[in-house]
């Protein structure tokens, strides 16, 4: 069970027409408004607010219980697969039972970090 409480369901960004000068769009799950964003530039507004919405979807997949852990784990997973990749790029193909164990090391670091709850 995850300490992490946090509205759980896919979100989607809603257009907010109204009165104020600002353009707006809220982010909502269900029917929880979960954010509003307010700017003055219309398309700065509407991409914070699928930027935001992506991301948290995204997330959710891959770790329902902590989505946070994987939005702060996404650095090092792009840092262990450009390692695992270019410092593990042999020409010769021939990789050794040392190369596979750290491959699998770093990959298993990075893993746990998105897994954890």
């Amino acid at each position: 069970m995850s300490n992490l409480n946090y509205t759980k369901g896919e979100y989607i960004v809603v257009d907010m027409v109204g009165s104020l000068p600002l353009e707006r769009y809220s982010i909502f799950c269900g029917d929880d408004e979960i954010a509003r964003i307010m700017l003055s530039d219309k398309s700065d507004a509407k991409i914070n607010a699928d930027l935001i919405v992506k991301v948290v979807n995204a997330c959710q997949l891959v770790n329902p219980d902590n989505p946070l852990a994987v939005a702060e784990s996404i650095k090092d997973m792009y840092e262990a697969l450009r390692r695992i990749a270019f410092e593990g790029d042999r020409k010769d193909y021939q990789y050794d039972k040392h190369d596979a164990i750290g491959f699998v090391r770093i990959a298993k670091d990075a893993l746990a970090k998105v897994e954890r709850k």
